[in-house]
């Protein structure tokens, strides 16, 4: 599932693990190829993917107010166990490692901000959302593409 969507080859060993480390999921007691569970496991792999850059733009969100209002996104308002929220989320990071690919800053969406790291991620998310808005009549263009193929 993350392969499908991150596609940064030279960082998704780091963001799988990345990841993983902070989730239980694959433990769970639900079988996997049951269809029954489909939305279940989606949306978990989806909260497993956007919980690290959730939790860093509520504390990011001071200084990030100008890009975050750029790109559409309340994270007041954002609940990450809302199907629609989380898919939200999710598409945005999508959309980050796209336009940043292979850049080793992407690999701060998927890390929980420390304290003696605050200022070095803050300007991390800032290059990497500066650059997404730069490019934001493409990712529009991209959406539409990506919304074609399926």
């Amino acid at each position: 599932y993350i392969l499908n969507f991150v596609d940064s080859p030279g960082l998704i060993k780091e963001i799988i693990i990345k990841c993983l480390s902070n989730s239980d999921i694959l433990l769970s007691k639900k079988y996997f190829f049951d269809t029954e569970n489909i939305k279940y496991y989606k949306n978990n792999f989806n909260i497993l993917i956007g919980r690290a850059f959730y939790k860093n733009l509520i504390r990011l969100k001071r200084e990030l107010k100008e890009e975050l209002k750029q790109i559409n996104l309340d994270i007041e308002t954002v609940n990450i166990n809302d199907t629609n929220d989380i898919n939200y989320i999710t598409g945005i990071i999508n959309e980050l490692v796209f336009i940043n690919r292979n850049d080793y800053k992407i690999l701060s969406l998927f890390t929980d901000i420390d304290s003696g790291k605050y200022n070095l991620y803050l300007d991390w998310y800032k290059m990497l959302l500066t650059k997404y808005i730069m490019n934001i009549d493409f990712i529009k263009q991209y959406r539409i593409y990506k919304k074609n193929l399926y």
